[in-house]
């Protein structure tokens, strides 16, 4: 292998120093949201199971905001990881790690949102099987259903 030394400035040190710093700290963050997505999908998990919708509808919210927050990162983070792989070309060990700790809370998170949609359409199917077994009359009664003759009433006389 017959690689030259080639002198870097002080300056680009700095730099590839700054780039690394960011990005680890981005995907430390990222790393916390999917966390946090994961232990949303758990509590979404148990509102499914016992039936609370009020819950499960503040879980579906909270949901969103998170991955919202989390496609926000990884915007952010892929030119920083293009500036990493160009100052970098060796690879960072720490770097690495976080990276593959990332992708595994990614695919965990994944089966998981899965399962809930599994859950929810079985909730949903028990749902629509008690809608359709209910007992609804076809007629409207009212008070005046039980007598079987209409007359007229003369208020002129």
């Amino acid at each position: 292998m017959n690689t030259a030394y080639v002198p870097v400035s002080d300056e680009e040190i700095k730099h590839r120093v700054a780039v690394l710093k960011k990005l680890r700290s981005y995907l430390v963050k990222q790393r916390e949201h999917f966390m946090a997505y994961l232990s949303l999908l758990d509590r979404e998990e148990d509102a499914i199971t016992s039936g609370d919708v009020e819950r499960l509808e503040l879980h579906v919210e909270m949901e969103h905001k998170l991955l919202k927050d989390i496609f926000a990162f990884q915007k952010v983070i892929s030119p920083l990881k293009d500036m990493y792989k160009a100052a970098f070309p060796a690879g960072n060990m720490e770097i690495e790690q976080l990276d593959e700790s990332i992708e595994s809370l990614k695919e965990k998170a994944l089966a998981h949102n899965h399962e809930n949609r599994r859950l929810l359409r079985l909730q949903m199917d028990v749902l629509k099987e008690k809608i359709a077994n209910l007992n609804i009359p076809r007629f409207r009664k009212n008070v005046f259903s039980a007598s079987q003759k209409s007359g007229m009433v003369d208020i002129l006389t």
